[in-house]
């Protein structure tokens, strides 16, 4: 439980990733404007009429040549007639844009793999990896099965993974898992005035706390626990019936959490907030929650609890 003084890698479906209808058809310019030329082409592309839509884009991308979209949509117009080398061109045009990186590399790995250029292929895909792709997309890709077969997919794919959940692999936060009965540290012997249910959901890499008081008018709140791989740290994100709130940022170094933020003083001032994590035994963990007025110099203690897991959870 924590309460306050008072106070961009996402993926589509596997489906269209790889798919025909991967990016929604625009009549846009970029200027913001309507533009008969892409709408009509769209509306071949749209309509699978692969050789007038390649013809299209090609037109499009020659006058436009800085637009990854038009280089995306002709090498996605090529592969279906077999025209691996000349889509896989418009590919790396687009690529080379910055477009959609993740989406092209999948799509260079499976032209390579389809006109039999299987190093390049997997290379490819070792690129897609560096983002992090789901194994079921590739698993599931009649393009890249001659690929699949090779020694070195196993290991790009678990690397793709490792990217994808980093968090599958780190567990020293893994004490704040289970229902604890939650009471003030300084007084072991009374009994626990609230519980908190924390569990590990979406491949480990999230833990939600939902906390309830036993007190009359206790009330209670939530927090979100997290790995966040933009930032590479831990994150917590708190908030209960009184709409306080805390965002915090955290390592943990021997079995503590470290979480620092700030929050608003009752005059609306931001200070620092620390919150603490500790794991004392196998069964006991303590959290201290503390703000600092003078900017880290000195902290001052807002409550210490005792949080003593239930058997079995």
């Amino acid at each position: 439980m924590v309460t306050r003084l008072i106070r961009p890698r996402a993926l589509r479906l596997a489906g269209l990733i790889l798919g025909v209808a991967v990016i929604p058809a625009t009549a846009q310019q970029r200027s913001g404007g309507p533009n008969p030329m892409m709408q009509h082409a769209d509306s071949l592309f749209r309509a699978q009429q692969w050789a007038e839509a390649a013809r299209a884009f090609e037109s499009l991308a020659a006058r436009d040549s800085s637009n990854g979209l038009l280089w995306f949509r002709l090498g996605a117009s090529l592969e279906p007639q077999k025209k691996f080398g000349e889509a896989a061109k418009a590919y790396e045009r687009a690529a080379g844009l910055g477009f959609q990186p993740m989406m092209v590399e999948l799509r260079l790995a499976r032209v390579y793999s389809q006109n039999q250029e299987f190093d390049r292929a997997l290379n490819q895909l070792r690129e897609a990896a560096k983002i992090g792709f789901p194994a079921g997309l590739t698993d599931s890709e009649p393009g890249l099965a001659a690929v699949r077969s090779r020694p070195e997919y196993a290991a790009i794919v678990a690397s793709a993974e490792g990217v994808r959940y980093p968090c599958r692999s780190i567990h020293d936060f893994d004490f704040w898992a289970g229902t604890f009965d939650v009471g003030a540290w300084s007084q072991p012997t009374v009994p626990p005035s609230g519980v908190a249910v924390n569990t590990r959901s979406y491949e480990g890499c999230v833990f939600v706390e939902q906390f309830s008081s036993k007190r009359p008018g206790g009330g209670g709140g939530m927090s979100m626990s997290f790995y966040d791989v933009n930032r590479r740290t831990w994150r917590m994100v708190w908030n209960d019936d009184n709409n306080s709130s805390n965002d915090f940022e955290g390592t943990v170094q021997a079995g503590v959490m470290h979480f620092l933020g700030w929050v608003l003083d009752p005059a609306g001032k931001r200070v620092l907030a620390s919150n603490t994590i500790e794991r004392m035994s196998a069964d006991t963990v303590r959290q201290t929650y503390a703000i600092s007025p003078d900017s880290g110099k000195s902290w001052v203690t807002q409550q210490s609890g005792r949080w003593v897991r239930r058997p079995g959870s």
